[in-house]
């Protein structure tokens, strides 16, 4: 069986194998189900190797309140922003890339889409110094009325729980918060 992979001008991979269709390396990464060998809840603290990982709260958004606003989402979508702590505690300086390394999945584990959100509030990218910490937050665009939602960072989950609830459309209408 021969396995052909080609690189497209704009940095895809595409897969072939054999007679089969060619599939886009995002599409083979949106199959791929995330091995999960711990959970945790929202404020609890993960330790991921070296480091020492929570996701501190979670809000759901239109993008019309915010200071600078947002594209709104399609109809029957929102964003979710996380914020996530992240503390060093090895020896070693950590490398953290948000896109790379963390994931957000539905409970039939579908990977959602990442979104560009031009408020958030600080960064986990970039380097951690040992004993460092580093705080901020990431976005996704999911179904509202997405159930069973898990960050993904390391072979651990993090429970955000579901959206479904939540009335967006509206400037003046308040978001609830996730259950659990």
């Amino acid at each position: 069986m021969a396995v052909l992979l080609i690189t497209t001008a704009c940095g895809s991979f595409l897969f072939r194998s054999g007679d089969e269709e060619i599939v886009s390396g995002v599409d083979l990464i949106r199959q791929l189900r995330a091995d999960i060998n711990n959970e945790v809840s929202i404020g609890e603290v993960a330790e991921i190797r070296d480091l020492k990982v929570s996701v501190t709260a979670v809000r759901l958004t239109d993008g019309r309140n915010e200071r600078i606003s947002a594209p709104p989402p399609s109809v029957g979508q929102i964003y979710l922003l996380a914020e996530v702590l992240m503390e060093n505690v090895g020896s070693k300086q950590a490398l953290i890339s948000s896109r790379m390394q963390i994931s957000l999945v539905d409970s039939d584990g579908e990977t959602q889409d990442w979104a560009f959100f031009p408020t958030l509030k600080g960064s986990i990218d970039g380097r951690i110094d040992p004993g460092r910490e580093r705080m901020g937050e990431l976005a996704w665009v999911v179904d509202d009325d997405a159930d069973g939602l898990m960050m993904v960072f390391g072979g651990t989950a993090f429970v955000l729980g579901d959206v479904s609830g939540n009335r967006s459309g509206s400037p003046e209408t308040q978001l609830v918060s996730m259950r659990q």
